[in-house]
This record gives C-alpha cells, sequence and structure tokens, in this order.
C-alpha cells in the first residue's frame, strides 16, 4: 500500500506526522518514507474571469 501526501517544507510538522501517525499504526518497525521536492502550478488568476485561474 502507498499512501502519498503532500506538506508544505516543515520539518517539524513532518516530524510530529512520522513520530505520532506512521510509525504507531505501521506493521513493521520502520516504514519506508521518502521524501522529494514537488513544484506544484496552480496557474494565475484570469483578469477576464473573475474567481477563475488561467492553466499553468
Amino acid at each position: 500500500m502507498i499512501v502519498q501526501f503532500h506538506l508544505p517544507p516543515d520539518q517539524a510538522r513532518l516530524q510530529r506526522i512520522i513520530e505520532h501517525g506512521i510509525a504507531p499504526h505501521h506493521p513493521w518497525r520502520s516504514p519506508v518514507i521518502e521524501v522529494s521536492p514537488v513544484w506544484l502550478s496552480v496557474g494565475q488568476p484570469d483578469p477576464d474571469r473573475p474567481g477563475q485561474l488561467t492553466p499553468a
């Protein structure tokens, strides 16, 4: 099973998630955790369509 989620770059938050959320519920001694930077582009505000974003 793979669980994937995105977090802002916050080392303290990641540590809390690992210690209190993942590790206590993981069936093996050491879960595999892969951290990689991801850039999400949500587009720019579209001046012709208020409240809408143009594609990135």
